[in-house]
């Protein structure tokens, strides 16, 4: 089966609303955040993503599968064009909680931390004597409302556009040369077989996880897990020279931490092989650089010597370091975070596109397509866009295709449709 939302929201605002007690100095106001929090997540009397009986046994006309930017953005199309939809998404918290990754870019939570990086000036409360424990607790509370705003708004179209939002994990049913629909399996154990004529496959993305990282998600974090960093980091190394680790570079350095970014070969080259410019490349290892970040090329983790404590911040990781032959690539440096930034992976398994006869790279997890977003191999009916298609993988275009997508299945214009392959988007903007 597939996981929809790996990104580790629910446990991240889980941790935000815990009723435990804090210990040591500020211990009042973190809990006053923290309560404050409970009540953006858990709205009163809220329940979220549950269709009736009676509504799930008339068929649909499109079931989307996938509650990131691309699948609400087609429910969305759907519903403009007068057709019934279902959005189904696995979402990561009880049903009485608000899904902050709901309708929401996998990049959010970088972004909703660099706007708060941006107006919380760290270095100026802990020299009024602020403890770093209410530090943290202020920017994760700032966070917090950023993402609940975002999933909330989304709600409210869904509402105002009357389109069912499931919560549940589905995959398809029917035979290669006919769709049915759906099978939706629910938290409870119970299932759902939904007939629709149409499905649109839209369940994004992972993050990688290299082996020689014994990730903990405590102190070793991919780019979703980060979501779940419980205090503010002093010494941050992360590993990657794409988008994402520039990003959390520049976050962290302007959190006044002292930032390492470890490139396996040089900066140009990575950069440029994902698309970029020379001259943007250029400036942005400018900024890095003027931004007090130290990037290491031709280095990569070794070992890392977990603390004995993880939990404990003041006790370091120890990361032994790999460099080319002849490179001053130092032997190990101490950080208080490690973060893999190193790519991502098309959410696919469990869905039973192949079941269809749909063609699903097996290594590298993409969906095939043809130029209209149908699915290749698959019976009439049966699309996909956004990560789960390759490359760009950006939520902007991800959307274009999910709404072009929409149009074809329903014959409509094809106006706002998107070409596939990366080199016809930009990059980043």
């Amino acid at each position: 089966m597939y996981d929809m939302f790996v990104s580790p929201w629910a446990a991240f605002a889980k941790q935000m609303s815990s009723s435990d007690k804090p210990a040591g100095s500020g211990a009042k106001a973190v809990q006053l955040q923290r309560a404050k929090t409970s009540a953006l997540i858990k709205p009163k009397d809220g329940i979220f993503g549950v269709v009736s009986d009676a509504d799930l046994a008339k068929p649909y006309d499109v079931i989307v599968i996938g509650g990131g930017p691309a699948g609400v953005a087609a429910a969305q199309k759907a519903a403009f064009l007068g057709r019934r939809a279902l959005l189904i998404d696995d979402a990561k918290c009880p049903q009485n909680e608000l899904d902050l990754a709901f309708g929401a870019p996998t990049g959010l939570y970088s972004k909703a931390l660099r706007d708060t990086a941006k107006h919380v000036d760290v270095d100026l409360l802990a020299r009024m004597g602020l403890d770093e424990k209410v530090i943290w607790a202020q920017v994760q509370s700032s966070v917090t409302k950023l993402a609940a705003n975002n999933a909330l708004t989304q709600m409210a179209m869904m509402t105002e556009f009357k389109i069912g939002y499931l919560r549940a994990r589905a995959k398809l049913t029917g035979a290669a040369d006919a769709l049915t629909g759906v099978v939706a399996a629910l938290k409870d154990g119970t299932e759902h077989t939904i007939a629709s004529s149409c499905v649109l496959i839209a369940t994004g993305s992972t993050p990688t996880r290299p082996d020689v990282i014994p990730f903990d998600d405590t102190r070793l974090f991919d780019s979703d897990s980060i979501a779940t960093l419980t205090f503010l980091p002093k010494r941050v190394v992360i590993s990657g020279a794409g988008i994402i680790a520039i990003e959390y570079a520049k976050i962290f350095a302007k959190l006044h931490a002292k930032v390492t970014m470890l490139v396996r070969g040089e900066a140009t080259s990575s950069l440029a092989r994902i698309g970029l410019d020379p001259h943007i490349v250029k400036g942005l290892l400018d900024d890095l650089a003027e931004s007090g970040v130290t990037v290491l090329t031709n280095t990569s983790a070794d070992k890392f010597i977990m603390p004995a404590d993880p939990t404990d911040p003041d006790d370091p990781v120890t990361v032994t370091l790999k460099g080319k032959e002849g490179s001053d690539t130092p032997e190990l440096i101490e950080c208080d975070i490690f973060l893999a930034a190193m790519g991502r992976r098309p959410t696919t398994s469990g869905l039973a596109v192949e079941d269809l006869g749909g063609t699903v790279d097996a290594k590298s997890g993409i969906i095939s397509v043809d130029d209209t977003f149908k699915v290749a191999g698959a019976p009439d009916g049966v699309y996909a866009a956004g990560d789960v298609i390759g490359p760009p993988a950006l939520a902007s275009t991800g959307v274009e295709q999910a709404k072009s997508a929409t149009s074809v299945m329903f014959g409509e214009s094809t106006e706002d449709k998107a070409d596939v392959g990366r080199d016809n988007f930009p990059v980043g903007v």
